[in-house]
């Protein structure tokens, strides 16, 4: 249920100040803050505020370098054991765990499936973790070896330290040394599935590494190329992406997490937990992941890390920002699947992508939200056994213009 910017200042401000853990100084500068929620979906205007410390201005979306984690929040080559809380779901036991020890990182995973089956790879987005894919994971593992990491800065993952290890480029290895680790490359293939901003690393994998994949399944994320089209030409993505901006400021892990993770479960928890699809269960799993140290600030290290996307000319960024890829053309077979109420992604990011995803399937979800994974498990996952089932996609009539 969509709630006013009063009541939801009212809720905080009932348990805390907003402000909890922010510096004095800075917090003088923080004039004004207007949280307005909307369905499942919660957007952040920052009105008047400037740091000197990052420059940070309204009409800014430069990076923000200055939140490196903690000493204490340094990434370890050890994680802690999976707690109980999210082994078991009710009386059930959850899928099987492990870790891949890649190049730079270690990546906590859950798995279902024979290990010898053909790999589908689940990736999640802000503010999850493997978790978000379980209801995937028990129906795909009867088919597939279908695995669902926690990506890096996230749960269980490691969590390094500088903003820069959270790079595209540095997500993309992710992926790439997570199929490898399960015996992908050469001939053999695999189908990446993914939502939000594991969408967005998705898209990247695509460029970088298309003989990698089999199938490609995107769920409410945008294409670059045409994200930053929308940023520059749409005044609604524009000001349905202000939250961005302040998850790039140093108070953002104070306010998410105040008030225990109050923020973060209005977005993703309330509607669930009203609406049946999450459950107590559900709830405690995530507030375990969000607690983990280092956790939120990994996982907003993700927007502090992307480049500026209007500034140039997308093709002059692509080199730099994706080494390896060629072009912004998607040269997989790829299902998109699109909850049509998503208020920060919105549908005109599905407009003009078969310019850029010649070989594509979009499937719009009417009556899905950004969190459509949850909402619908069932629809989701028809969808994506009817993709992997068939011989072949839907082929747009569009001409490759910007190979």
């Amino acid at each position: 249920m969509a709630r006013s910017a009063a009541e939801f200042h009212h809720t905080v401000n009932a348990a805390g100040s907003r402000t909890a853990g922010v510096p004095p100084a800075l917090a003088t500068e923080l004039s004004a803050q207007a949280v307005i929620l909307d369905g499942a979906q919660i957007k952040w205007v920052l009105v008047g505020f400037r740091d000197p410390r990052t420059r940070i201005a309204r009409s800014s979306i430069a990076p923000v370098r200055a939140c490196p984690a903690s000493r204490d929040q340094r990434y370890r080559l050890t994680a802690p054991s999976v707690p109980n809380s999210i082994r078991f779901k009710g009386s059930a036991q959850m899928p099987r765990h492990s870790y891949a020890e890649l190049d730079s990182v270690r990546l906590h995973y859950a798995a279902e499936g024979p290990e010898d089956g053909d790999l589908i790879l689940f990736a999640h987005g802000f503010p999850e973790f493997w978790y978000a894919w379980n209801k995937q994971l028990t129906e795909f593992g009867r088919s597939h070896l279908a695995v669902a990491p926690d990506l890096r800065g996230y749960n269980l993952s490691s969590k390094p330290a500088n903003v820069e290890d959270y790079e595209l480029k540095n997500l993309v290895e992710d992926i790439r040394g997570l199929a490898a680790h399960f015996g992908c490359g050469g001939d053999k293939k695999f189908t990446l599935v993914a939502h939000d901003w594991g969408g967005v690393v998705a898209w990247a994998f695509a460029l970088v590494y298309p003989e990698m994949l089999d199938r490609l399944v995107i769920i409410n994320a945008p294409h670059l190329a045409v994200f930053r089209r929308e940023l520059a030409q749409n005044p609604a993505q524009r000001k349905a992406s202000e939250y961005i901006q302040f998850f790039r400021t140093p108070v953002a892990e104070s306010m998410l997490s105040a008030n225990n993770f109050a923020a973060l479960s209005a977005i993703v928890l309330a509607p669930g937990l009203e609406r049946g699809y999450f459950n107590d269960a559900d709830r405690r799993a995530y507030l375990e992941a969000w607690s983990q140290a280092g956790a939120l600030t990994g996982g907003l290290n993700y927007y502090r890390a992307l480049p500026g996307v209007t500034d140039k000319d997308a093709n002059d960024d692509l080199p730099t920002l994706l080494p390896g890829a060629r072009s912004w053309i998607v040269q997989v077979p790829t299902l998109v699947l699109w909850g049509m109420k998503d208020v920060a992604l919105l549908p005109g990011n599905l407009d003009g992508l078969e310019e850029y995803v010649p070989n594509n399937r979009i499937e719009r979800i009417p009556e899905g939200s950004h969190w459509v994974v949850h909402e619908m498990p069932d629809l989701i996952n028809s969808h994506i056994q009817d993709f992997l089932g068939g011989k072949t996609i839907w082929r747009t009539e569009a001409a490759t213009a910007r190979r």
